[in-house]
């Protein structure tokens, strides 16, 4: 029994060994536009001198005091591997942004867990002698959260970065194949935002690095010597697929005129639920893409509001309503307006294209050609 047991244990272990490699980038799979990483024999490998009026003994305890500081701070987990008088050794772990894993079953949502979207790992060494301290960062790796397709999760972080980017670019392009005009941009816009965060985790990630080194330098080398503490700043995200147009000037106590027409200002709304969100948001998307009204988040601006809900009481039907900025003159149970659908963020984007063929786009058709859509005779104001 117990040879048994040792060789059945064994079989997991390789299958695990086999599953994490099957998970680490080995390398970026195309070109690697720009590095944050400093890298020295094809790694990441991070060394700092820094010189200060102090001898070794008082040079360590102000190591000590900042790798303290560093272990209160949230994200951030460090374990002492290794410690002699006069250099101390430490794996490093620090966490990086939220990512919301949706987790579903049979299609249907069950849970929505925060997670770090991104840890990066490596070991931090730091070596006291009179007057100087050699810091040094190496045996890096970082793991971000799983993706679809060929993206890997482990790696060092240049190459883990670019492969996932490569291949997230590469998925995008065949995707698209032949395709042009708005459904060509239509699958852009639906990546950009994913690649656009692997960039912004990227960006976050080096920074980290970066603050660690700073604030080692000035815990040692300024007038406030071991009383530094770690701290850390943030990259702010970046992320617009296509440019936003701001909002028109809309002054509902004068405004006069067709409410639906083109260029007009529209705000989405949705109900509470995540697939509700997502059918809204790919209503906002099809809206700014074919550039039929100006998308904004402040009602007092809006001309007009879409809302999009999803019903399950008995078969799940997802449908939209229109009103005015003041959320009155509402109008529903129009020509396309409501479809089946379920609980899924998926098949609700799905749901939403569709319903934008068939509802939306024929109230923007009548809007310009100067009439207005069945239904919507109370949205011109004279």
């Amino acid at each position: 029994m117990r040879k048994y047991f040792f060789i059945l244990f064994a079989t997991f272990a390789s299958m695990l060994s086999a599953r994490n490699l099957m998970h680490y980038a080995e390398s970026s799979d195309g070109e690697m536009a720009y590095t944050l990483f400093p890298m020295k024999n094809g790694a990441v490998y991070v060394s700092d001198t820094i010189r200060c009026n102090a001898d070794a003994e008082e040079i360590a305890e102000a190591v000590d005091s900042y790798i303290l500081s560093m272990q209160s701070y949230p994200g951030i987990k460090v374990k002492e591997i290794g410690s002699t008088r006069k250099r101390q050794s430490y794996k490093v772990e620090m966490d990086f942004a939220k990512a919301p894993l949706n987790i579903t079953v049979w299609g249907s949502p069950v849970a929505i867990i925060d997670r770090d979207a991104s840890t990066v790992k490596f070991t931090l060494s730091a070596i006291e002698k009179d007057s100087l301290c050699i810091v040094t960062l190496n045996q890096f790796e970082t793991n971000r959260t799983t993706l679809r397709g060929a993206a890997k999760n482990d790696g060092d972080p240049n190459i883990i970065h670019w492969q996932r980017v490569n291949s997230l670019t590469r998925e995008m392009q065949e995707e698209i194949g032949n395709k042009t005009g708005i459904e060509a941009e239509s699958i852009r816009y639906d990546y950009a935002p994913q690649i656009a965060f692997e960039h912004f985790l990227y960006a976050n990630e080096a920074r980290g690095i970066e603050c660690l080194i700073k604030g080692f330098k000035e815990n040692l080398s300024t007038e406030r010597f071991g009383e530094v503490e770690f701290t850390r700043d943030v990259v702010p995200p970046y992320y617009s697929p296509i440019q936003k147009k701001e909002p028109i000037p809309y002054d509902k106590s004068t405004f006069k005129g067709n409410l639906l027409a083109p260029g007009n200002n529209v705000m989405v709304v949705s109900g509470n639920t995540s697939h509700e969100r997502a059918g809204a948001a790919e209503l906002a998307k099809q809206i700014t893409l074919n550039d039929y009204w100006i998308v904004t988040e402040e009602p007092e601006k809006a001309h007009f509001i879409i809302g999009y809900y999803v019903d399950t009481e008995g078969r799940d039907k997802a449908y939209i309503t229109i009103t005015d900025g003041d959320g009155n003159r509402e109008v529903r149970d129009f020509p396309g307006s409501k479809t089946g659908s379920s609980e899924s963020d998926y098949e609700n984007r799905e749901v939403a294209r569709k319903i934008f063929k068939k509802a939306i786009k024929p109230i923007y058709k009548s809007a310009s050609e100067g009439k207005n859509a069945n239904g919507f005779s109370q949205y011109y104001i004279r």
